[in-house]
């Protein structure tokens, strides 16, 4: 408070009059019992904000994304302590937008530096097309901060389909049965309808099944292919919204040969063994045996981990086997064992030797000759200890340590206890 003295003369004399002039400080005026006022005069300052979103926007989908103050302050801010809490929340407001409407929006109350989330639903009816993320942020009091423009990258891929078919090759006249899973992005079935198409190598639509709903995310679906179908690829199709996708499948003309010849080798053996026992035989498709003259052919090979070791079989031997031994036996009508004992090699069986026998069947009656083949690889014979669990950091003589473990060969191949699992 101040005070000023003002004088002025009058007819009858001087008078001196005082006045108090009184000149309040910039406040507002309250009782004792009410809360204490701030006053805080700031400066501008460029609003500083992270976004964490991504660029692609699939239908029937929730798209989230996070955002963060970091530096928001307001030019000058005179509330009261209550006020002040409740106005210390700025508001976030996000949308996705097309090129002529608003496709999902939604806002958010954050504080600073306070990662907050916000999540859109798509709609499963948007189509391709030019889309754009919008955030803005807002202060307390309803002024904007900033405004954030991203175009987002449209893909109409939001479900998981797997179409999984009875069998990789057909010929014509056979049935095709095949399945179809499918999931969602939070791995629930899908419920809803779908178009399925079957087309020849031509591209020709041979079969198709239009809106068909799945059973749990599952449809079980056959045709038959026609008695002179088209050998080549051909394609399962389906089609949800605007997401297509393909399964292949083989179409070759071929014969089912008179009888097959099999041959059964452990797939891995110990070089500590002294021999490997075979079962060879061969059956008719009528599931009878074959009783025949019989061609065995022992090679092997040194495995190389850097080379395709896909065992293609082309009628004899592959070139990468050198042959061993070859015997001459007649397969009876049943199943017949024959033993390689190692020490008849002409060199040492090592760790990563492999083993194959080849035999040759041709049957007595109609002299129709059919092959087939096994492999083995020769692991070593040391185990491999592997904790389950966390290792122990001490371990005290005497006081007893409770674990998992998991013992296998070199290798990997599981050991088998009598009594216990692999």
């Amino acid at each position: 408070m101040k005070r000023g003295l003002l004088a002025f003369e009058t007819q009858e004399g001087p008078c001196w009059l005082l006045i108090v002039l009184m000149f309040l400080e910039l406040s507002l005026a309250r009782d004792s019992s009410e809360e204490a006022f701030i006053y805080s005069e700031k400066t501008f300052r460029t609003p500083t904000y992270s976004i964490v979103y991504s660029k692609l926007l699939r239908p029937s989908t929730l798209y989230s994304l996070v955002t963060t103050f970091h530096q928001s302050d307001e030019g000058v801010d005179v509330l009261s302590l209550e006020e002040r809490e409740m106005h210390t929340s700025h508001t976030i407001v996000a949308s996705v937008m097309s090129e002529t409407w608003e496709v999902a929006s939604g806002s958010e109350l954050i504080s600073p530096f306070q990662p907050s989330t916000i999540t859109l639903p798509i709609p499963i009816s948007i189509k391709n097309s030019t889309y754009s993320l919008t955030v803005r942020g807002f202060s307390p009091s309803k002024s904007l901060l900033f405004q954030h423009i991203v175009p987002l990258q449209f893909t109409p891929y939001f479900l998981s389909v797997t179409v999984q078919t009875s069998r990789p090759i057909y010929r014509s006249g056979q049935e095709v049965k095949f399945r179809i899973v499918i999931l969602q992005t939070d791995l629930l079935p899908y419920h809803d309808d779908l178009d399925v198409f079957v087309l020849d190598p031509d591209g020709i639509i041979m079969r198709r099944w239009i809106s068909i709903f799945t059973n749990n995310g599952v449809s079980s679906l056959s045709f038959t292919l026609p008695n002179l179908a088209k050998d080549g690829t051909w394609k399962i199709r389906t089609s949800i919204q605007d997401q297509l996708d393909e399964h292949m499948f083989q179409v070759q003309t071929y014969f089912t040969p008179l009888f097959e010849v099999f041959v059964e080798l452990p797939k891995y053996t110990s070089d500590t063994e002294t021999s490997v026992t075979a079962t060879v035989y061969a059956m008719f498709a009528t599931q009878k045996y074959v009783r025949g003259k019989g061609v065995l052919v022992w090679s092997t090979r040194k495995y190389d981990a850097t080379r395709n070791n896909w065992n293609t079989y082309n009628g004899t031997s592959s070139q990468e086997y050198k042959e061993i031994l070859r015997i001459e036996k007649f397969i009876t009508e049943s199943k017949n064992t024959f033993t390689l004992v190692f020490s008849e090699l002409p060199e040492p069986v090592t760790p990563g030797l492999e083993v194959r026998l080849d035999v040759t069947v041709t049957e007595l009656l109609s002299g129709e000759t059919m092959c087939g083949y096994s492999t083995s690889r020769v692991a070593h014979s040391q185990v491999h200890v592997e904790f389950l669990t966390r290792r122990p950091l001490y371990y005290h003589e005497g006081k007893p340590l409770q674990g998992h473990v998991y013992v296998s060969q070199l290798c990997r191949r599981s050991i088998t206890i009598p009594g216990h699992s692999g």
